[in-house]
């Protein structure tokens, strides 16, 4: 029995697509923007994706710049919805891209947040005073009251549920050997939490999570024997299309710890305090700032050594058997990363390959063949 991602999630698409709530939508572009304080606003959290026909983007940004950037920059031309977009400082490309919005769409509010590049207590303050002003920010475009703190706990509740199911459904993903959950499925579900009204996706995603559990106790009392899937690890940054997870849909494959913006660094998020910083204020932007900085880190971080440990733990729990590193066209952040993360692979005798993604105009069938190539390689 198959269960159809469309039929699941048909409210939470609905809201996507449609967006008449009556409520303002914001977009952000990085997972150190915390999703409380957008809906803690009453405005809709919206991870933007950008328009992958970046034809008008074109004729303003350089052919080898960030793909991603274009694309966002593309759709802020179309989107006539939006009521504010909120950018992060993770890279150079970002920085020109607030650049563009201040002086080409002056009427579009935009709110750099300056996120810092260490998990360290110095930084704890710091970002909690940068979060604090994006509250400003936020309350004086929907007109809340941001002495009124009580409703970020609130949000926080529920953006929090969302994380916690999130991490519930990779869990049984990434220990379903029978492939119940297709792994194009289960990167679909987490495209669509991340611009859906946040309740809605909350009820069916846990609807979804007892049918799959019902399906699998059902399954395993007539199916005895398990598949034998190749464990693989995918790293990168923003992976948001699903002709690219189509690819494993028919290779004895299951990606496992996947270590990208849209999974474990965008739900492995809680609201507890990992440094104790004495003379900070104790208020609801510095236990948001401890959770958001002691999440997975990006290759932006400074620490790329804490990094790699971290990449070299998941391998060894897990008996990842290959990585594949996925890199947006252009991206510095990764492209500097990866030779480290090369170098530490091949002392662990661990296979891995380097895909330069053109994000939504790349060849997939290129893709595909060298995809395929690398799993026959590790079949051997």
């Amino acid at each position: 029995m198959e269960i159809k991602i469309e039929e699941s999630f048909a409210d939470s698409i609905k809201s996507s697509a449609s967006l008449n709530t009556g409520r303002g939508m914001v977009a952000y572009t990085c997972s150190y923007i915390p999703e409380e304080l957008i809906a803690a606003a009453n405005l809709i959290p919206y991870r933007v994706y950008g328009n992958k026909e970046s034809n008008l983007a074109d004729k303003y940004f350089p052919i080898n710049f960030c793909p991603y950037v274009k694309a966002v920059w593309e759709e802020i031309h179309h989107n006539t919805i939006l009521d504010a977009i909120i950018l992060a400082t993770s890279c150079d490309g970002i920085r020109r891209l607030n650049d563009y919005i201040s002086y080409y769409e002056k009427e579009l509010p935009v709110f750099m947040l300056d996120i810092p590049r260490k998990s360290d207590k110095d930084s704890l303050g710091f970002f909690a005073h940068n979060l604090k002003n994006l509250w400003i920010f936020l309350c004086g475009i929907s007109n809340v009251d941001p002495g009124n703190t009580d409703i970020i706990k609130a949000s926080s509740s529920i953006i929090n549920r969302k994380r916690t199911l999130l991490k519930e459904l990779t869990k049984h993903y990434e220990a379903d050997m029978h492939q119940i959950i297709k792994n194009d499925d289960y990167f679909n579900i987490i495209n669509i939490s991340l611009s859906s009204e946040t309740d809605t996706f909350n009820n069916e995603l846990e609807s979804y999570i007892k049918k799959i559990k019902s399906l699998k106790e059902n399954y395993d009392t007539v199916h005895n024997d398990f598949k034998s899937n190749l464990k693989i690890m995918i790293i990168g940054n923003y992976i948001n299309d699903n002709n690219f997870w189509s690819i494993f849909e028919n290779l004895n494959v299951k990606l496992i710890s996947s270590d990208i913006c849209i999974t474990y660094r965008y739900f492995d998020i809680g609201l507890e305090k990992n440094y104790e910083a004495p003379g900070l204020e104790n208020d609801i932007f510095t236990d948001i700032a401890n959770s958001f900085i002691s999440k997975p880190a990006c290759f932006r971080m400074a620490d790329i050594k804490s990094k790699l440990n971290d990449i070299k733990a998941q391998i060894y729990e897990n008996n990842i058997n290959g990585v594949i590193f996925a890199s947006l066209k252009f991206c510095d952040n990764t492209l500097y990363s990866f030779p480290a993360l090369k170098n530490e692979l091949n002392k662990m005798k661990i296979p891995s390959i380097f895909l330069d993604i053109e994000y939504g105009k790349s060849s997939y069938g290129q893709l595909k063949t060298r995809i395929e190539a690398f799993i026959e390689m590790l079949n051997l």
